[in-house]
């Protein structure tokens, strides 16, 4: 499964994203089936649009899971949890 760092700001680690994903193994990633991913965009400037993991927008806002995860292993989200960014 490849991992993708939120630092890329793509959909996959997105809130606003409803594809299948998880916590990547390292801080701040998102573990994906695959790069061709797709989920809704829920409630986002593509609200209501299949949109694939690796996409962007201006709206990008980082996925909670995340932001609890980095909490947790002592890493601070540097993506920031409603920063506007790409992807989403």
């Amino acid at each position: 499964m490849p991992l993708q760092p939120a630092a890329l700001r793509r959909c996959a680690s997105c809130q606003r994203w409803s594809g299948a994903r998880a916590p990547g193994g390292e801080p701040l990633s998102v573990s994906i089936e695959s790069e061709q991913a797709t989920g809704l965009c829920i409630d986002g400037p593509w609200n209501g649009s299949e949109r694939r993991a690796r996409s962007a927008c201006g709206k990008w806002t980082l996925w909670l899971r995340l932001e609890r995860g980095a909490a947790t292993q002592g890493a601070a989200p540097t993506a920031g949890g409603a920063t506007p960014g790409r992807g989403g």
